[in-house]
């Protein structure tokens, strides 16, 4: 590998390649979900109603590394890094209704995320039962008192925790944005630093980088946030700290947005 030029950002892509991968990709994923679940419980009616309900789950925490991997998979061009905030932009959209599709209901048993006692502290978070866009609408009406209460043990639909596991589900909200930058930044920084002897070696090189940056940063940002989340259940105080985690990669996807843009004008 040596320096390259400018031309390497020469790449006669589709104009809807992005899009295209994003579509195949998500098919691939939820139908690897159907499958484990027919696995699971068999062709039943019982499968048939949990593949239903799972469907838009799947998609929601499917979506932010899909969109990432599906552009991080196309080298860089003015046409790609426009199809990146397009498709981040949409998906975002998307992903906001799959939240609002949770029931606003009581918090399923599984939900009890936060137990203190003789043998220490443990945990089964599920923050699928939770609506973020939902529970912040009904914060703001005034109807979530209680949500300051710090608790040993927290039963199912508690105030705090119904709020701590909207923020965690929250920080989803925010991922297409900030995968999609951070594979744009490691794309501007392929095609002004690195020349490939062969196409096939590029194609390998670029799917490999896309899914080791895209689910290495959405597994660390949605691991440390869910840990925070967890340590601000035990102690009294905001819980907005949830989303700190979520600030050093925003920061480094809004260099890669910003180097792609600088890249853009000077290609034009």
């Amino acid at each position: 590998m040596s320096g390259t030029s400018g031309a390497r950002y020469r790449f006669s892509s589709g104009a809807f390649a992005g899009w295209l991968h994003f579509v195949v990709l998500l098919a691939l994923g939820i139908g690897a979900d159907v499958v484990r679940v027919l696995l699971d419980a068999g062709w039943t009616q019982r499968a048939g109603t949990e593949v239903m309900a799972g469907l838009p789950q799947w998609a929601f925490h499917l979506i932010p590394v899909v969109v990432a991997i599906s552009i991080g998979m196309l080298r860089f061009t003015p046409a790609i890094a426009r199809q990146g905030l397009r498709l981040a932009v949409v998906t975002t959209v998307l992903m906001v209704g799959l939240d609002l599709v949770v029931p606003q209901g009581p918090l399923g048993d599984h939900a009890l995320a936060f137990v203190q006692g003789e043998y220490g502290q443990s945990r089964v978070v599920d923050e699928s039962d939770v609506s973020a866009v939902g529970t912040a609408l009904t914060f703001l009406h005034g109807d979530l008192a209680g949500w300051s209460e710090v608790s040993e043990t927290y039963p199912p639909g508690h105030p705090r925790l119904r709020a701590a596991l909207a923020m965690v589900r929250g920080a989803y909200l925010v991922l297409p944005l900030i995968l999609v930058g951070l594979v744009l930044g490691v794309q501007v920084w392929v095609a002004e630093s690195v020349t490939f002897r062969t196409v096939p070696a590029e194609r390998i090189a670029r799917l490999l980088m896309a899914w080791v940056v895209s689910a290495g940063a959405y597994f660390l940002i949605m691991s440390w946030t869910g840990a925070v989340s967890f340590q601000l259940l035990g102690r009294p105080g905001p819980l907005l700290p949830i989303l700190l985690p979520l600030l050093p990669f925003a920061l480094v996807g809004l260099m890669g947005w910003y180097k792609s843009w600088h890249a853009t004008r000077w290609l034009h």
